[in-house]
């Protein structure tokens, strides 16, 4: 099973990404799938697919790595921490990108 890698960058993205994700995944012997960049309101998301499915310790600290943003890296490492008190849903969904920010208004 695969393992995704998600990079939320606030910001513009670095020049040297694609050297970046080559140097970590090269590193760490683990091939990658595919990869892509896209544009989002405030910067970019970074997708890397890997063939192996990975712990999400490990997935967190190379999302760190590639530089992903801090807040979002804290709040997986506390869903992570509470892996066996959360329900089904949120086991499968501890790791997502979002492309919008929803406000509701009571």
């Amino acid at each position: 099973m695969p393992t995704r890698i998600k990079v939320d960058i606030d910001g513009p993205l670095p020049a040297d990404m694609g050297y970046r994700v080559a140097w970590v995944f090269h590193t760490l012997r683990a091939p990658v799938a595919w990869w892509s960049c896209y544009r989002t309101r405030r910067g970019w998301h970074v997708e890397v697919e890997v063939q192996r499915r990975w712990h999400p310790w490990r997935v967190i600290a190379v999302q760190m790595i590639l530089g992903s943003d801090w807040r979002r890296e804290t709040y997986n490492l506390r869903r992570v921490a509470a892996w066996r008190m959360l329900p089904g849903i949120a086991r499968r969904r501890w790791n997502v990108l979002f492309t919008r920010k929803f406000t509701i208004v009571a």
